[in-house]
């Protein structure tokens, strides 16, 4: 054993603490009466006849004098009765083999060394059962098939079931199954035994797969041993953490609920609703400020307040800052077993694409006003062309008296490339000052090119546009007369009348679009940069002033700030002087 498996499996024994191991499987069965073992074949034969799959049955020796096209009843009845018979023919058909005897010992080894291990059948669990789950420092392993002592094939569950709703005592729980391989197979089948649980049932416990006992892998006893128990103490913490957390938070929102009932009328009028219509602002987010920083508060005191979950959380930190070497002949294993099983899954990808980026659908149906990090999509000639909004979010909100400090904004082009690890071309886009690239979460071979070489200056009044319509899209229309009621903010209602004004004139009771030569350039143009894929269009026909293009998602803070700083750079890199030195031309 190496001197690194040797701090692992240490770290996990002293951070799991634990005094006591309860195993519960009918591999420690007394033994099977005789008719329970005739009663399982039948229960296999029946269940392959109904399935059609009985080719494998007609191979086996102990079954050649069964003609397996008779009907069902005429097979059991020709079934051998012998118990030695019938035992030779369920382990040939069985899908659930029994555990390894060389490795079991090993494990079994392992743990009485470090805790008391009890090995108990179904029979003995019931009979045990109330004093064990009252058992302190406890981990119990539950086997999932009881089907060799009469019990259903996935008994195991109803067990893990009694124990979490009746121990007091917060064991670690750690369910056996054939049903699954070892590795994210076993998470799957967690998600589903929880999506069978009511609501009020913990689900503090892990799934393993009992080919873990199997010796058709190169990892050792002594690494799947503290292996199993580092899972199982991270389920348990993470769950422990996680609802620490939420209670803090939920008390943290009550606080400032109840503050808030508490303040003054008059302060809640200027701090809240009077300095979002000046600053432009919106109530929303001032009222969500507010309870973000009273909730950062709460969590910083639940450290603070020296909680056991400390403690736990620096025990898994010695364990994680422990690692294999792939260079290391002996650690190799390990390091690969990490490394396959270590996939981040659909939550944590789109909870990172989320914190990425924000939906457009949702920001368009709320009319929210326009922001750094907006994507606007523009079609031209078949194709699509990408541009994200890149200024200081200061200088794009309007004030309640409809004005901003901007009157042109910069948009740059992005595009979404896929390349392979270690692609010289992915590094050759990395290595450019005029480019800047962000993997995506959702796909890793997916990246985002950014490029502030071809960015160009466009007219902010036609990306506002954007906010008076709920699909995002870049148009205003004569009979649009009213803003959407959900554009509430003052400075964007007079901002949406400005705009009226300079595009349409009223005729009577009407408003028809003004020709172009009459619209004021500073207004009609939508870029300076000459030609590009974004084309403004008067059409007098439906009196309607439109861009070829729409608001996507949005691209949110931090990565916003790394693209503003890049650009920057870029905008204020020095020119390279002539080098009298080059003779290359000579």
């Amino acid at each position: 054993m190496t001197n690194t498996l040797e701090s692992f499996q240490s770290n996990v024994f002293n951070a799991i603490n634990i005094s006591n191991i309860v195993w519960i499987d009918d591999y420690f069965s007394k033994g099977l009466e005789e008719e329970q073992f005739i009663d399982k074949l039948k229960t296999e034969i029946t269940l392959a006849h109904e399935l059609e799959e009985t080719e494998n049955l007609r191979n086996i020796e102990e079954l050649s004098d069964i003609d397996f096209d008779d009907p069902l009843d005429v097979i059991l009845d020709s079934l051998p009765s012998d118990s030695a018979t019938v035992l030779q023919i369920l382990d040939k058909i069985s899908t659930t083999p029994e555990l390894n005897q060389e490795a079991f010992d090993k494990f079994s080894a392992l743990f009485n060394k470090h805790a008391n291990l009890e090995k108990l059948s179904l029979d003995e669990w019931n009979k045990e059962k109330e004093v064990l789950i009252k058992k302190d420092d406890c981990l119990f392993f539950i086997d999932l098939d009881f089907s060799n002592e009469g019990a259903a094939k996935d008994y195991g569950k109803e067990i893990l079931k009694y124990i979490l709703n009746n121990s007091d005592n917060e064991p670690y729980c750690v369910l056996f199954t054939h049903n699954c391989l070892h590795g994210a197979e076993e998470e799957q089948q967690r998600s589903d035994i929880i999506n069978g649980f009511n609501d009020e049932t913990p689900t503090n416990f892990s799934v393993l797969s009992k080919s873990i006992f199997n010796e058709g892998d190169d990892l050792e006893i002594d690494f799947k041993a503290p292996e199993i128990l580092k899972r199982a103490y991270i389920r348990k913490l993470c769950h422990d953490l996680s609802n620490s957390i939420s209670d803090e938070l939920k008390s943290s929102i009550e606080e400032v609920t109840e503050s808030l009932s508490q303040c003054s009328i008059y302060e809640i009028d200027f701090s809240i609703f009077r300095k979002t219509i000046s600053e432009g602002a919106s109530e929303f987010d001032v009222l969500h400020r507010i309870y973000s920083l009273n909730q950062k508060k709460v969590i910083s005191n639940l450290i603070k307040d020296g909680s056991p979950l400390v403690e736990r959380i620096r025990n898994l930190r010695k364990i994680e800052s422990i690692n294999f070497q792939p260079q290391n002949r002996d650690e190799k294993p390990y390091f690969l077993f990490y490394k396959d099983n270590s996939t981040p899954g659909d939550f944590f990808k789109n909870l990172r694409n989320r914190e990425m980026w924000s939906d457009g659908n949702s920001i368009n149906r709320i009319h929210t006003p326009i922001n750094t990090g907006d994507t606007f999509y523009f079609n031209s000639g078949g194709e699509e062309y990408n541009y994200v909004l890149l200024e200081q979010s200061c200088d794009l909100m309007i004030r309640d008296d409809g004005s901003r400090k901007l009157n042109e904004a910069v948009l740059i082009p992005f595009e979404s490339k896929k390349f392979k690890k270690n692609d010289p071309k992915l590094k050759e886009y990395q290595g450019l000052t005029k480019n800047h690239v962000f993997q995506s979460p959702l796909d890793r071979e997916v990246y985002f090119v950014f490029d502030f070489s071809k960015s160009i200056n466009t007219n902010i009044n036609y990306l506002d546009l954007c906010v008076f319509n709920s699909n995002g899209e870049l148009s205003l229309h004569s009979e649009d007369e009213e803003c959407s009621q959900l554009v509430f903010n003052d400075g964007l209602l007079k901002k949406y009348k400005e705009l009226r004004d300079k595009f349409f004139s009223p005729i009577g009771s009407f408003y028809l679009l003004m020709p172009p030569e009459n619209i004021c350039h500073s207004v009609s143009n939508m870029t300076i940069n000459g030609d590009t894929c974004i084309k403004v269009s008067f059409d007098r026909d439906s009196d309607t002033v439109s861009v070829n293009g729409k608001r996507g998602d949005r691209l949110n803070s931090p990565f916003t700030d790394i693209l503003l700083n890049k650009l920057y750079q870029h905008k204020t890199r020095p020119p390279l002087s002539h080098d009298f030195s080059d003779t290359s031309l000579a």
